[in-house]
């Protein structure tokens, strides 16, 4: 792209005047004209209202090709800090989950009340929040075994609560008999390959759009 300090300069020599002449006959002074030259600053609105006239061009040629550069600059820097964002909140909701795990294990182990799962759940309901949030935020091209790590480590506690009852067994954050470990990974096998289809089938609609 031609800047506006390039442009200034291709004019002012076709019309065959120097930096001060062109200083001279709009009021400003010679360094001024230099910056405009070297791209550091653009003059004034009446400036270059004066400058279109003078050179008999317009003000729409004179600045596109800057105002392009600055909103590109700008959407560069919006986008750089969505993805920065996006990928802090993304690590922030895998952490939650696992956290969410760790509480519902530990406290289990201590206790063994319903509380346990409960409580842990609650706070991977807010890494699964932190998710949907980064996710909207992140390029559509986001790695797929991060929405299915999240899936898989949501999956847990609810796969082992259902599993045990199937199998007759006490409320647990984890499996606690070998029936009830075989329906455990049967259910999460099911989610995730699910979990693998949703995603994939989402991800290619968008590459069509």
């Amino acid at each position: 792209m031609i800047s506006f300090g390039e442009k200034l300069q291709t004019l002012r020599k076709a019309k065959g005047i120097s930096q001060d002449q062109l200083a001279l006959h709009l009021n400003v002074s010679r360094q001024a004209i230099s910056k405009w030259k070297l791209g550091s600053s653009l003059p004034e609105v009446e400036n270059i209202i004066e400058i279109s006239r003078f050179f008999d061009t317009s003000i729409d040629y004179l600045l596109k090709d800057d105002l392009q550069d600055k909103e590109e600059a700008e959407n560069k820097a919006k986008k750089t800090g969505a993805a920065l964002s996006s990928s802090v909140l993304l690590r922030l909701s895998t952490a939650f989950i696992v956290i969410g795990l760790l509480i519902s294990f530990s406290t289990w182990y201590d206790h063994q009340t319903s509380e346990a799962i409960v409580n842990g759940m609650i706070v991977q309901i807010v890494g699964a929040v932190l998710y949907g949030i980064g996710k909207m935020l992140a390029k559509p091209n986001t790695i797929l075994f991060i929405p299915l790590l999240n899936i898989l480590l949501m999956t847990l506690i609810p796969a082992s609560v259902l599993a045990n009852l199937l199998s007759g067994d006490p409320l647990a954050p984890y499996p606690t008999e070998k029936k009830a470990i075989l329906t455990f990974v049967f259910l999460v096998f099911v989610v995730l390959g699910i979990s693998y289809i949703f995603i994939g089938n989402r991800r290619v609609k968008k590459e069509q759009v």
